[in-house]
Protein backbone atom coordinates (compact mmCIF):
# COMPACT_ATOMS: atom_id res chain seq x y z
CA UNK A 1 0.00 0.00 0.00
CA UNK A 2 1.45 3.36 -0.98
CA UNK A 3 1.52 6.08 2.29
CA UNK A 4 -1.45 8.12 1.03
CA UNK A 5 -3.62 4.96 1.12
CA UNK A 6 -3.06 3.98 4.64
CA UNK A 7 -3.17 7.29 5.82
CA UNK A 8 -6.78 7.50 4.26
CA UNK A 9 -7.65 4.19 5.87
CA UNK A 10 -6.59 5.89 9.24
CA UNK A 11 -8.55 8.63 9.03
CA UNK A 12 -11.63 6.89 8.26
CA UNK A 13 -11.13 4.34 11.09
CA UNK A 14 -10.41 7.15 13.57
CA UNK A 15 -13.45 8.97 12.49
CA UNK A 16 -15.59 6.20 12.27
CA UNK A 17 -14.69 5.66 15.99
CA UNK A 18 -14.97 8.75 17.05
CA UNK A 19 -18.80 8.90 15.22
CA UNK A 20 -19.66 6.01 17.29
CA UNK A 21 -18.17 7.01 19.92
CA UNK A 22 -20.20 10.04 20.15
CA UNK A 23 -23.17 8.05 18.90
CA UNK A 24 -22.50 5.85 22.30
CA UNK A 25 -22.29 8.32 24.47
CA UNK A 26 -25.59 10.65 23.43
CA UNK A 27 -27.52 7.39 22.98
CA UNK A 28 -26.39 5.49 25.83
CA UNK A 29 -23.61 6.59 28.02
CA UNK A 30 -24.20 3.73 30.85
CA UNK A 31 -23.42 1.57 27.99
CA UNK A 32 -20.51 3.68 27.28
CA UNK A 33 -18.92 2.88 30.62
CA UNK A 34 -19.29 -0.65 30.53
CA UNK A 35 -17.59 -0.89 27.53
CA UNK A 36 -15.11 0.85 29.15
CA UNK A 37 -15.20 -1.53 32.08
CA UNK A 38 -14.97 -4.35 30.21
CA UNK A 39 -12.01 -3.46 28.18
CA UNK A 40 -9.74 -2.38 31.05
CA UNK A 41 -10.75 -5.68 32.41
CA UNK A 42 -10.30 -7.62 29.64
CA UNK A 43 -6.71 -6.11 29.11
CA UNK A 44 -5.57 -6.37 33.03
CA UNK A 45 -6.78 -10.43 32.41
CA UNK A 46 -4.25 -10.31 29.18
CA UNK A 47 -2.18 -8.61 31.30
CA UNK A 48 -1.52 -11.01 34.11
CA UNK A 49 -1.86 -14.40 32.40
CA UNK A 50 0.73 -13.09 29.91
CA UNK A 51 3.34 -12.14 33.29
CA UNK A 52 2.35 -15.27 34.44
CA UNK A 53 3.27 -17.25 31.54
CA UNK A 54 6.37 -15.26 31.20
CA UNK A 55 7.27 -16.05 34.97
CA UNK A 56 6.37 -20.12 34.49
CA UNK A 57 9.04 -19.89 31.54
CA UNK A 58 11.59 -18.74 33.57
CA UNK A 59 11.82 -15.44 32.25
CA UNK A 60 13.08 -13.80 35.39
CA UNK A 61 12.35 -9.95 36.19
CA UNK A 62 15.87 -9.79 37.99
CA UNK A 63 17.81 -11.14 34.72
CA UNK A 64 16.00 -8.70 33.03
CA UNK A 65 17.49 -5.35 35.42
CA UNK A 66 20.31 -6.76 35.23
CA UNK A 67 20.66 -6.49 31.78
CA UNK A 68 19.08 -2.90 31.74
CA UNK A 69 21.53 -2.10 33.96
CA UNK A 70 24.05 -3.22 32.38
CA UNK A 71 23.02 -1.67 29.43
CA UNK A 72 23.04 1.38 31.06
CA UNK A 73 26.64 1.32 32.09
CA UNK A 74 27.56 0.53 28.56
CA UNK A 75 26.09 3.65 27.37
CA UNK A 76 27.84 5.56 30.05
CA UNK A 77 31.00 4.60 28.90
CA UNK A 78 30.52 4.77 25.29
CA UNK A 79 29.57 8.30 26.02
CA UNK A 80 32.87 8.89 28.14
CA UNK A 81 34.51 7.28 25.23
CA UNK A 82 32.63 9.43 22.59
CA UNK A 83 33.66 12.79 24.74
CA UNK A 84 37.59 12.63 24.68
CA UNK A 85 38.42 14.56 21.45
CA UNK A 86 40.96 12.30 19.13
CA UNK A 87 44.37 13.47 18.71
CA UNK A 88 45.22 14.53 15.54
CA UNK A 89 47.81 12.14 13.32
CA UNK A 90 50.26 15.11 13.04
CA UNK A 91 51.16 14.95 16.70
CA UNK A 92 52.12 11.11 16.88
CA UNK A 93 55.93 10.76 16.89
CA UNK A 94 56.98 7.41 14.78
CA UNK A 95 60.31 5.59 15.64
CA UNK A 96 62.52 6.29 13.20
CA UNK A 97 63.97 2.85 10.76
CA UNK A 98 67.31 2.46 12.23
CA UNK A 99 69.82 2.47 9.33
CA UNK A 100 71.41 -0.76 9.93
CA UNK A 101 71.65 -3.24 7.06
CA UNK A 102 72.84 -7.07 7.20
CA UNK A 103 75.35 -7.43 4.82
CA UNK A 104 75.64 -11.00 3.49
CA UNK A 105 79.32 -12.87 2.84
CA UNK A 106 81.44 -15.35 3.63
CA UNK A 107 81.81 -16.60 7.71
CA UNK A 108 84.90 -18.08 8.69
CA UNK A 109 83.85 -21.83 10.62
CA UNK A 110 86.49 -20.77 13.11
CA UNK A 111 85.63 -18.46 15.85
CA UNK A 112 88.00 -16.03 17.07
CA UNK A 113 89.14 -15.81 20.66
CA UNK A 114 89.78 -12.67 21.09
CA UNK A 115 91.11 -13.44 25.29
CA UNK A 116 93.94 -15.48 23.19
CA UNK A 117 94.66 -12.72 20.54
Amino acid sequence: MKPKTRQIIFISVISLAAVGFLTTLTTDPMQLVKMVGFAILFAAIIFFVFRYIQRRNGTNWSDYSRYRKAAIQSKKRFKAQQGKKPVPPSNFKRKSNSHLTVIEGKKNNKKKNRALH
